[in-house]
């Protein structure tokens, strides 16, 4: 398992701190992703999809892609000129780019190695802009009302039946279920819809793949960030438990918590 911790402050900008814990699953291979880009703001995590060498790779790939969308002119933006709309457009267009990249129509849909994404990018005003594809998610600890709110709704046929009131059947909480109906370089399209919410000081952005919030309860994800304790261990706390409570997938976590 690794993890890291990190704080960082920038002219204008809110002080923040960064902890990242990722532990491998049964494969053989760890295809979870993350990147931590403090100079842009931007902090995202990635899993890659099936169980196959190239899987992390194309995981790595997406983010960097997106990453490069948020290089000059925003990350020589003074902090009070970034707004969430830049913001927002950006992610969205990072997004589009690495799907456009790595998807191969002439490949069939069912051999295609995609990758899952979340991501947050820190604007101006206390808030922050956030996109997502599949089912890796972004949850916000609001610390003063101690309350954890999921952000981001997964792109899977259980979430999909689940929003439209079609019986998933047999399949509820089976592996079928959990197909993605959207995954980057797999799908023929995605749709991210960025969205905006508003950060407080001692709130805690988490970004996770589906190894940590699909076996971990979210009243028990709440708890375990409440937590008063470093940040870091909070985060190995999270993968941990996950393993714990019988997941069998790599579990990664990016924390992120406003500090002023």
């Amino acid at each position: 398992m690794q993890n890291q911790e990190q704080t960082t402050t920038t002219p204008d900008a809110p002080r923040i701190e960064v902890a990242v814990a990722t532990l491998a699953g049964e494969r053989a291979l760890n295809a979870d992703a993350h990147l931590v880009d403090q100079a842009a703001g931007f902090f995202a995590v990635a899993d890659g999809m099936q169980d196959l060498p190239r899987s992390r790779e194309v995981a790595l790939a997406a983010l960097r892609t997106v990453d490069e969308t948020l290089q000059a002119p925003w990350v020589l933006l003074p902090h009070a000129e970034r707004t969430t709309e830049e913001g927002g457009e950006r992610l969205l267009h990072g997004i589009v780019r690495a799907h456009v990249q790595l998807f191969e129509p002439s490949v069939p849909r069912k051999e295609r190695i995609g990758t899952t994404f979340a991501g947050i990018v820190v604007c101006r005003g206390g808030r922050i802009v956030m996109a997502h594809v599949g089912s890796s998610r972004v949850y916000l600890l609001r610390r003063e009302r101690r309350v954890l709110e999921r952000l981001t709704d997964d792109h899977t046929l259980l979430a999909a039946s689940q929003l439209w009131g079609v019986p998933c059947g047999e399949t509820a909480t089976g592996r079928e279920a959990r197909t993605l109906t959207q995954a980057i370089g797999a799908t023929r399209k995605v749709d991210p819809s960025p969205a905006m919410a508003s950060w407080e000081p001692g709130d805690i952005a988490m970004l996770c793949t589906d190894g940590v919030c699909a076996p971990v309860e979210p009243e028990e994800l709440g708890a375990l960030l409440l937590r008063r304790a470093a940040l870091d261990d909070v985060a190995r706390r999270l993968v941990q438990r996950a393993r714990a409570r019988g997941g069998r997938d790599d579990a990664t976590a990016v924390l992120v918590r406003r500090m002023s």
